[in-house]
């Protein structure tokens, strides 16, 4: 028999299929291409009953080699095969638009590889059982929002560097997706902050350092000042403690000259104070917000401004 006449050979039982042929399953699939043995083997088409459809080589009557997939719903697999799994290097696509070219192992997206999301962001790195894992870079063509780093499970973990696109950039560590550990955030054209991190908010020990040389260093809770030093280029200096951004509690504003006040203050004003001059003679003395000695000299400045988030 020639390879011509093979090739439009029906098959009636699985076992007999040599050659090229077609076998329809009981199932209402449908294999047509190459075969040894009664195996399929060489290049060939499966239709499954759910419209599924297998376009390459076989081995063994497994997929192996290069080959299509393709869903009734529009997703795409082309690449490589081994023993009826993806693995290797391969393209993935949906409908949506997103689309992965890379590694494949165990049937999901496993070490490098570049994915591209519907609404063009890209993620160019190491992949784990189909997340971004370990080393990669994700950029978003909407924002210009950028991060660079280690991932965990789809999210930011580890060491790495974030730009939102809008003049902020963090470097530091992650945890979960969040800013969690030390590290530095800079905002354009406001300052600084260096220090600890926990649940994208400025936690523990840090130090923020504003443009115009206003600085607040201390302990942080849920991204303001807790208790601390706030400083001016000028030398004064607040020491105390702080609640929602306003000196709150007991503390003390002094001048390079000695002058001073030192008491309760609450929201950024003095409350239960007494003013000394550099000599420490008490020359103002504030009771429950109320001046109740006359030649106080009022020293005590506006605040400056918030914190970058």
């Amino acid at each position: 028999m020639s390879s011509k006449s093979k090739a439009k050979v029906m098959f009636l039982k699985e076992e007999f299929a040599d050659g090229e042929g077609t076998f329809k399953y009981p199932n209402k699939s449908k294999y047509e291409g190459q075969w040894k043995n009664g195996q399929k083997d060489g290049f060939g088409v499966h239709t499954l009953s759910d419209r599924s459809k297998y376009i390459g080589q076989h081995k063994n009557g497994l997929r192996h080699g290069k080959g299509t997939e393709i869903f009734p719903k529009g997703e795409k697999y082309s690449g490589n095969w081994k023993n009826d799994i993806r693995e290797g290097k391969g393209i993935y696509t949906w409908p949506s638009g997103a689309k992965y070219v890379g590694e494949f192992k165990n049937w999901d997206l496993n070490g490098n590889g570049k994915f591209t999301y519907s609404d063009g962001g890209i993620y160019i790195g190491e992949f784990k059982d189909g997340k971004s894992h370990g080393l990669g870079k994700y950029s978003s063509l909407a924002d210009g929002e950028e991060y660079e780093g280690e991932w965990k499970d789809d999210k930011q973990h580890g060491k790495g560097t974030h730009y939102d696109g809008d003049g902020r950039t963090y470097e530091g560590q992650w945890k979960n997706g969040e800013k969690n550990g030390n590290g530095i955030l800079k905002v354009v054209d406001l300052g600084n902050y260096e220090g600890q991190w926990k649940d994208g908010e400025q936690h523990g020990e840090g130090s923020l350092t504003f443009e115009n040389g206003y600085k607040i260093s201390g302990e942080w809770r849920f991204g303001s000042p807790l208790k601390g030093t706030s400083s001016w280029p000028n030398g004064n200096k607040y020491e105390g403690q702080f609640k929602d951004w306003k000196w709150h509690g007991h503390g003390k504003f002094s001048v390079p000259d000695g002058h001073h006040i030192i008491g309760e203050f609450r929201e950024h004003k003095s409350w239960q104070t007494i003013e000394y001059d550099k000599d420490g003679k008490i020359v103002g003395k504030i009771i429950d917000g109320v001046q109740t000695i006359d030649n106080s000299s009022q020293i005590t400045p506006k605040l400056e401004v918030d914190a970058p988030t």
